[in-house]
């Protein structure tokens, strides 16, 4: 019976701990006049048709690049300076990696939103298919997302992520696709 209520204890602990994670983020990103919102503009894919059968093999070169429109605005009584932080998440072979991470400071007038366009780095992919043979190869690299990261005075005050797993791994310093144990 003590073995049962020390693994309830356990168990109760780590679940205050993770808990207690969750309400300091939200409790950071609320402690500061700013609100920040993304949104995706416009995608460019440009395809390149190498050569094609009329059996279905082909070679195929796929450029993409996409936009996305950041939203932010400052609440506070004086004018405030944002350092944002773009990182872009790529994907080779099943696998995500940090493609780009670029950042800029942004001048917030009190009570105005502010609008910037992201433009993404141009990713390439490149297809080939050999339908008689059942062969398919594929490389080169996809975009999967980005991670903005809003900071003041060094501090992560603001996180948006495209994909929601990545969201928690944001407020990490410095930003990895791992979670830190």
């Amino acid at each position: 019976m003590k073995r049962t209520l020390i693994v309830i204890a356990l168990a109760t602990a780590v679940t205050v701990t993770a808990t207690a994670q969750t309400v300091q983020d939200t409790q950071r990103s609320m402690a500061t006049p700013l609100s920040m919102s993304c949104k995706l503009k416009a995608k460019d894919n440009t395809k390149t048709v190498n050569w094609r059968t009329s059996y279905g093999s082909s070679d195929i070169d796929t450029d993409r690049r996409s936009i996305y429109q950041l939203s932010l605005r400052w609440t506070g009584k004086d004018s405030a300076t944002v350092e944002i932080e773009e990182i872009f998440i790529a994907s080779a072979q099943k696998r995500n990696f940090v493609l780009e991470k670029r950042s800029t400071d942004v001048e917030l007038e009190p009570n105005k939103t502010k609008e910037i366009d992201l433009v993404t780095p141009s990713t390439s992919e490149n297809k080939t298919k050999y339908i008689a043979l059942g062969e398919k190869a594929e490389s080169g690299e996809n975009l999967k997302g980005l991670v903005i990261r809003a900071k003041i005075d060094g501090k992560i005050v603001k996180v948006y992520a495209s994909d929601g797993s990545w969201v928690k791994l944001a407020w990490n310093e410095p930003f990895t696709l791992t979670q830190n144990k």
